[in-house]
């Protein structure tokens, strides 16, 4: 396995992150519990023949306000993954940036989180754009907190599903699938 950060708790304000490996999975950033905070910069994470991962965290929370994330793997493929299931829940929170994630030979997710809000930014994959996971967690997409609506912003893209599974809330933005 090839991993730039590792069990580290992050603040990314800018420069690039590249990580390949031609076997085994990539991660870009590797953590379990903590905060991963992004605000800037560019995150590439790939392998030849494995899974690759631009942001893992299972239990803790990515933060993203703008910069780049790509993940393009073999085999499954994360753009930000953090644990979606019912008793292990990560927390995505976006208001910019762009999340692409796509898997040659497997299945990509722009995205997965337990919890969390979406109100800004862009998400692709070649598969789910946005994966909730367990139909307990909820993800909030787009701002409820204004009369504006807006129908570029979020943006979740998924060549096959552009929401998969767990259940949303969802106020405004675009959802192609």
């Amino acid at each position: 396995e090839a991993k730039a950060f590792y069990y580290t708790r992050a603040t990314i304000n800018g420069g690039t992150i590249n990580v390949h490996t031609t076997s085994n999975s990539a991660y870009g950033i590797n953590n379990t519990t903590d905060s991963v905070t992004i605000n800037g910069g560019t995150i590439n994470a790939s392998s030849d023949s494995g899974a690759a991962y631009g942001v893992a965290i299972s239990t803790g929370k990515v933060t993203m306000t703008d910069g780049v994330i790509t993940a393009n793997g073999a085999g499954k493929t994360y753009g930000v993954y953090t644990s979606s299931s019912y008793n292990s829940m990560g927390t995505v929170e976006m208001s910019g940036g762009s999340v692409d994630a796509v898997s040659s030979d497997s299945v990509a997710y722009g995205v997965t989180a337990g919890k969390g809000n979406i109100t800004g930014g862009t998400i692709h994959s070649n598969t789910y754009g946005l994966y909730v996971g367990y139909s307990g967690n909820i993800v909030t997409i787009g701002d409820n907190t204004d009369d504006t609506l807006s129908v570029t912003s979020p943006e979740i893209i998924g060549d096959v599903y552009a929401v998969y599974d767990g259940s949303i809330n969802f106020y405004d933005g675009v959802l192609k699938g």
